[in-house]
């Protein structure tokens, strides 16, 4: 079993790298990205790792804090709306992929 650190780490990756993907067009790494951020939040969900898990949402790369406030939606509905508000008023972060 992981670590709940490497559990975290592997999921920031993974939102760092979709991301990436994302901006560069390329859905079909999105795709391979999104699969191991959500087989991670399967398995963090209800656990004693959620606390370090939400501590996410204070990242320094919005799309670690998007993929993280969709993943505790069920636990914190308002703090996750908070994040994704805040996100969807950056100029351009939802114009990636557009080209």
């Amino acid at each position: 079993m992981e670590t709940p650190q490497e559990l975290i780490d592997e999921f920031i990756d993974a939102s760092v790298r979709y991301g990436e993907a994302l901006e560069d067009g390329d859905f079909n790494q999105t795709i391979i990205e999104r699969a191991t951020i959500y087989k991670i939040r399967e398995f963090v969900n209800g656990t004693e790792y959620m606390a370090e898990f939400k501590k996410l949402l204070d990242h320094s790369n919005d799309y670690v804090r998007y993929k993280t406030a969709f993943c505790i939606m069920p636990f914190e509905p308002d703090k996750a709306r908070e994040i994704i508000k805040e996100l969807s008023q950056k100029s351009g972060f939802w114009d990636v992929g557009r080209k």
